[in-house]
């Protein structure tokens, strides 16, 4: 008999809106709630870390997010059977925030993968019997600041070897093989040269599905050897904060429901949140969506084209980024929106930068040198 799943992307309900999440949480989940309720394993990314006491965020650039037990109570009231923790914020909380979130799904009957309290926790896949069948989810994240380590907890780190080991050993007892990726980059629509190459890999490495999310937008989607693979899902659940930039992109996304059997089918749920909760979309528009989206998926050379518009679109916040922090400022942003900071970036300088970005042992250096820097 075949096997449904039902999956979709990032849950924040932040913690001051984690009390309006578990009241409205009946109707927040009341359009798609059918989809969950009726799938053998409904998945979702927990993207911010259950405290039970007062935050105790980490070190890192970026925003720390938490969120409340009572988080976990609505994901699995509305139907909600797993959780994937491997994403960029799993962290943020430390090693507390790590084994709350791990403690609190457990308690509640909810399945977790893509995290655990040590490394070798985060590195194992959730294997699950079905229907009669054996299906295995692999969940991982790339390197940010909530990757576990060989001292400490955390999300499953993206890594190439890992995951032909990983896949590997779970193909010789899996009837299916489900991949979770949390990775691209934010709010761009389609997914970067690198990540079509790496999922098409991890396709003949034996997945039967790849799924990603993390952009907080909508991707495109291909099938690769029969094989599925969905470059972003977009959000889930995850308001936006009061007085931060407005995204039209934040607010619209889609959920999978795949049907495994001797073939692999699926049905794509496309929806946007509002202020009622998350709604259904109508279809057809839908569809018109994802034909513009696919396209560059379905051409090398457009992908390329695409993502180094993009690049070129974000080059002096790129720039500014590279340089350390007393040396940005207002007359800096002055310069780099007259396009003067290229100045800086031109000769020797910006080739000896390459080559410590390029050459794998330069770059192993500098992310090792980072690592001790931070602890």
């Amino acid at each position: 008999m075949p096997i449904s799943l039902f999956i979709a992307g990032d849950v924040v309900p932040r913690i001051n809106s984690a009390e309006s999440f578990k009241v409205n949480g009946e109707r927040i989940f009341r359009e798609i709630k059918p989809y969950m309720k009726a799938a053998d394993m409904a998945i979702a990314n927990l993207e911010a870390p259950v405290i039970t006491g007062n935050p105790s965020p980490i070190k890192k650039s970026g925003p720390c997010l938490h969120t409340s037990a009572s988080t976990v109570e609505v994901l699995k009231e509305a139907g909600f059977t797993t959780l994937t923790i491997a994403n960029n914020h799993f962290f943020d909380q430390g090693q507390a925030g790590v084994e709350a979130t791990i403690d609190i799904c457990n308690r509640h009957g909810i399945q977790t993968t893509g995290g655990g309290k040590t490394y070798s926790q985060a590195r194992r896949p959730l294997v699950s019997e079905c229907q009669g069948k054996r299906i295995a989810v692999i969940n991982a994240c790339e390197h940010e600041f909530s990757v576990a380590t060989n001292e400490h907890g955390g999300s499953n780190p993206l890594d190439l070897i890992g995951m032909q080991e990983d896949i590997s050993a779970v193909r010789r007892d899996a009837d299916f093989v489900v991949l979770i990726v949390h990775g691209g980059v934010e709010l761009y629509q389609y997914p970067t040269p690198r990540m079509k190459r790496w999922y098409r890999h991890f396709v003949d490495l034996g997945a039967d599905v790849v799924v990603n999310h993390h952009q907080h937008c909508m991707n495109g989607y291909e099938t690769y050897r029969g094989k599925p693979i969905f470059y972003g899902l977009g959000n889930f659940y995850f308001p936006q904060l009061e007085g931060t930039p407005r995204y039209e992109s934040w607010g619209y996304g889609y959920a999978v429901s795949l049907t495994l059997g001797e073939d692999i089918h699926f049905d794509m749920v496309p929806y946007r949140q509002d202020g009622d909760g998350i709604v259904l979309r109508d279809r057809d528009v839908f569809r018109k969506e994802m034909e513009l989206l696919n396209l560059p998926i379905a051409d090398d050379y457009l992908l390329q084209q695409k993502f180094d518009e993009h690049i070129l679109n974000n080059e002096n916040s790129m720039k500014e980024q590279l340089l350390p922090s007393f040396l940005r400022g207002r007359l800096l942003s002055g310069l780099a929106r007259r396009g003067l900071l290229g100045k800086m970036y031109k000769g020797r300088h910006v080739f000896a930068l390459k080559n410590k970005l390029n050459c794998e042992s330069h770059q192993e250096m500098l992310m090792r040198l980072f690592a001790i820097l931070t602890k």
